[in-house]
């Protein structure tokens, strides 16, 4: 049977090892912190899907308008 590792933190930097009892109250911890670090990543990865969306709507809005040369000219900001 595989058994799942553990991560443990140690000056920056984790390391791993097999799970035993005792150590429920850390392993406790490193999930809430794996939780916390994922939750953090998610939100940065939902508002760079805001930025393309919009770039997509401005792209999508200039081609429909047949005027998308205009994205490229100098000192024009959209």
């Amino acid at each position: 049977m595989r058994r799942a590792c553990r991560s443990r933190r140690s000056a920056g930097t984790r390391t791993w090892s097999r799970p035993g009892r005792g150590n429920e109250p850390e392993r406790l911890a490193l999930l809430e912190e794996h939780r916390a670090d994922v939750l953090a990543k998610l939100a940065e990865l939902q508002e760079n899907l805001k930025l393309i969306d919009r770039k997509i709507g401005v792209y999508r809005g200039r081609l429909e308008a047949g005027d998308a040369d205009g994205l490229w000219a100098p000192g024009r900001v959209r």
